[in-house]
């Protein structure tokens, strides 16, 4: 169910709406737990049932399946204004589905009649509110195919933003998956970030505009980037990156750039701060071994 949001589902699939009787799919609420109703929406009782709280009534468990909804899923739209009981939920045979009204769960076969206002007749043109998850009548619930309509990359969702978002619908399924040079764009602004005309993921300096590629020291860093002879991390300038340049980093660690002693030096994130991850990335450059312990 989560992992299903993750790929741009909704409870409802394509919407917020839940608890959807002709929505076959774990994302609906009623089916993302093994849920257990009153067998009585089906005309002449489900096979299995038994009364397990003894108040009379027997009680049955939908058994589904914990996937998402298919092609072979779709069933007719309920409309809860004009409910065939004849017509019944639809979808693909041997399911079960829960229906309300209210919080009542009542289950009731598929396909097949369902006597939606336990009446004991199956009537036309009933008016109910059938959802199960609350009170919410007059709605329309119209089934989806989920697998369909799955995206891959996340930034694609529907709900992915800054902040929060009330947008119902869902992008293009058709999204190719994100490559690991997607990834690393994703970092930066866009995939030539310096404009050198070298894309990020071959550019070895790649937010200073170096075409020429140059790397003097061969360290797989470009001359660009590390200021002539100045290596990044080499806070003391004496030519290496070690447990020295540590000490000093560690000095003003949880503090501004602003209102540290070795300033900028130490920001090897340039993100105006002092911290634990500008020491992770000055012990990865270390030139020194034991960096990090001695």
């Amino acid at each position: 169910h989560e992992f299903g949001h993750a790929l741009g589902l909704r409870h409802g699939g394509f919407e917020k709406a839940n608890c959807k009787p002709n929505h076959f799919s774990v994302m609906n609420y009623g089916r993302q737990f093994n849920e257990a109703g009153q067998a009585r929406g089906t005309i002449g009782g489900i096979v299995g049932a038994r009364d397990v709280d003894a108040d009379g009534i027997l009680d049955v468990r939908i058994n589904r399946p914990i996937t998402y909804a298919g092609a072979a899923d779709i069933a007719p739209t309920l409309s809860e204004v004009a409910l065939s009981e004849g017509a019944g939920i639809g979808g693909p045979a041997g399911r079960m589905r829960f229906f309300g009204p209210g919080r009542l769960k009542v289950i009731a076969t598929t396909p097949g009649p369902v006597d939606y206002d336990l009446s004991g007749v199956i009537n036309a043109g009933v008016v109910l509110d059938i959802g199960g998850c609350g009170v919410s009548p007059g709605q329309t619930h119209v089934s989806h195919d989920d697998w369909s309509a799955i995206v891959y990359a996340a930034y694609e969702g529907p709900d992915f933003a800054d902040g929060s978002t009330q947008r119902t619908t869902v992008e293009a399924p058709n999204v190719a998956e994100p490559t690991n040079v997607d990834a690393i764009n994703a970092a930066v602004p866009k995939p030539d970030a310096d404009g050198d005309g070298i894309a990020n993921h071959v550019d070895n300096c790649p937010t200073v505009p170096n075409p020429d590629q140059r790397d003097s020291d061969g360290n797989g860093v470009g001359d660009a980037c590390q200021a002539g002879t100045v290596l990044r991390g080499d806070i003391d300038r004496d030519g290496d990156v070690d447990i020295a340049d540590l000490t000093i980093l560690n000095r003003d660690l949880r503090t501004t750039v602003a209102a540290s002693t070795c300033g900028a030096r130490c920001d090897l994130n340039n993100d105006g701060r002092i911290d634990a991850l500008d020491a992770r990335l000055l012990t990865l450059a270390c030139t020194r071994r034991g960096c990090a312990t001695r």
